[in-house]
């Protein structure tokens, strides 16, 4: 593969539409084909505030490896409606999982990426169904524990001024683009929606709550070391969303057999910042 001048697809712009109810919800599910008959199913997860069309730039890239993908918005967010409350964020999951089991073809290989909160439910997919899935990348997880609170993290994510949105694009982007600004009042939009208040209310929850059911999707070592698909933990050295605390604890209790990347340049959503560094490194770690 060459890794010095990716092909790209000049015609993926936007992503198709296309709705399926799931657990009496609708989300937004796209399947878009890819250049390589015999290659992976790429399952993209995106995090919190985010979409499905935050993964446009990197899937142009992955397109030579790709048999197809398989991309949607987490109920609340991009053009999924928001869901009525209560929502937490182990509804959240049960979504993903079913809408991936409802999309996913047996045959072939499956290739589950993750950013985020959609890190923490990809590794949670591969460990809940690992004779689905055949390699995992999981960029800036969540789902170790909180080092201080999960309000500190979670909070930010709730803005209640265009101020408060942009300074999440600040601490996402490492460099803003005017594109990036555009999305505040969006943001803010999605922040003032009950389910997605509830959403980040069943996180938080766990500050105060030592029986919170959500934290059954915290990863214990017990659990992270059952992982049996060959995975890789990308986090970047500028990520000001989660605490580096996070990141090694992923990195002490994963198998070690997990590649390791820590790029000094990429913030917390690379795919956004530099998805050709990291379609480098993905299509890299596919050829081993």
């Amino acid at each position: 593969m060459n890794l010095i001048n990716l092909p790209t697809s000049p015609i993926l712009k936007t992503l198709p539409p296309g709705f399926q109810r799931i657990h009496g919800r609708t989300l937004h599910v796209a399947k878009v084909p890819g250049l390589d008959r015999h290659g992976y199913t790429i399952i993209l997860i995106h995090g919190i505030a985010a979409s499905a069309a935050t993964w446009l730039p990197l899937m142009r890239h992955l397109m030579p490896v790709a048999r197809d993908f398989l991309v949607f918005d987490m109920p609340g967010h991009g053009l999924s409606p928001d869901p009525r409350p209560p929502f937490s964020c182990l509804d959240a999951y049960d979504c993903v999982q079913a809408c991936i089991q409802n999309n996913l073809k047996q045959d072939g290989r499956h290739l589950i990426i993750g950013n985020s909160l959609g890190g923490a439910f990809a590794l949670r997919f591969a460990l809940d169904n690992p004779g689905l899935v055949s390699r995992c990348i999981l960029i800036s997880p969540a789902g170790a524990p909180f080092p201080v609170s999960a309000h500190a993290v979670i909070d930010r994510f709730l803005p209640t001024s265009l101020a408060e949105a942009n300074k999440i694009i600040d601490d996402v982007w490492i460099r803003p683009t005017l594109g990036a600004r555009l999305i505040a009042p969006l943001l803010l939009h999605t922040a003032s929606q009950p389910g997605f208040i509830s959403l980040m209310k069943s996180i938080t929850d766990m500050d105060d709550n030592p029986t919170s059911p959500l934290r059954e999707l915290l990863f214990t070592p017990e659990k992270l070391a059952t992982l049996s698909c060959p995975a890789a933990l990308v986090w970047g050295g500028l990520d000001r969303i989660l605490p580096r605390e996070m990141r090694d604890y992923f990195c002490t209790y994963l198998p070690q057999n997990v590649d390791r990347f820590f790029p000094d340049d990429f913030g917390h959503s690379p795919q956004l910042d530099t998805p050709k560094r990291l379609a480098q490194i993905i299509l890299k770690w596919l050829d081993t």
